[in-house]
C-alpha cells in the first residue's frame, strides 16, 4: 500500500518535494530574512575583526571588541531564536508524518535502487530527494533575487 498510489520511489520524491517546499514557506513566513542576514553579517564581521586582533596581538582593539561582546552575544541569541522559530510549528507535524511514512514503508524495504548507491530505503530516499529539492529551491531563489536586483537597477537608469 502506498499513500498516493504511485511507485514508492516516485511517491517519496513527491512527498519529499512537497514537504521541503512547505517547510521553506513556513521558514520564509516566520523568519525576518533581511534581519537575520544583517545579524549574521554583523556576527561574521565581529568574528573577523576579533581574529585579526588576536593574530595581530592588538590589545586596544581586543579590549574594544570585548566591550562589544555582550551586544554580539545578544545578536547570536536572537539569530538562534529566529532560526528555531519555524521548528516550533513544524516539529510535531513532521514527526507525525515520519511516523506515518515509517508505518507505510518498512525501514528495511528497498524503495529504489541507484547505480552507485545500491538499495535505498524510504528514509534515505526521502533525505536525498529533500536535499535535491532544497538545492533547487535555493538556486531558483538566488536567481530570482539576482533578477529582481537587475530589474531594480534597470528601472533606476
Amino acid at each position: 500500500m502506498t499513500l498516493l498510489g504511485l511507485q514508492p520511489g516516485l511517491e517519496l520524491l513527491a512527498i519529499g518535494a512537497i514537504l521541503t517546499i512547505a517547510l521553506n514557506i513556513v521558514n520564509k513566513k516566520l523568519v525576518d530574512q533581511k534581519r537575520l542576514k544583517r545579524i549574521q553579517n554583523d556576527i561574521k564581521e565581529f568574528q573577523k575583526e576579533h581574529m585579526q586582533a588576536v593574530k595581530g596581538q592588538d590589545e586596544a582593539k581586543k579590549k574594544k571588541l570585548e566591550e562589544r561582546q555582550p551586544e554580539i552575544n545578544k545578536l547570536i541569541s536572537e539569530s538562534m531564536s529566529m532560526s528555531m522559530r519555524p521548528l516550533m510549528y513544524t516539529a510535531i507535524p513532521m514527526l507525525a508524518i515520519f511516523g506515518y511514512l515509517h508505518s507505510i514503508y518498512n525501514n528495511d524495504a528497498t524503495v529504489i535502487v541507484l547505480p552507485l548507491l545500491g538499495d535505498i530505503n524510504w528514509f534515505w530516499w526521502y533525505f536525498y530527494t529533500s536535499m535535491l529539492t532544497s538545492i533547487i529551491l535555493l538556486t531558483v531563489e538566488k536567481f530570482t533575487k539576482k533578477g529582481e536586483k537587475n530589474d531594480k537597477g534597470n528601472a533606476q537608469k
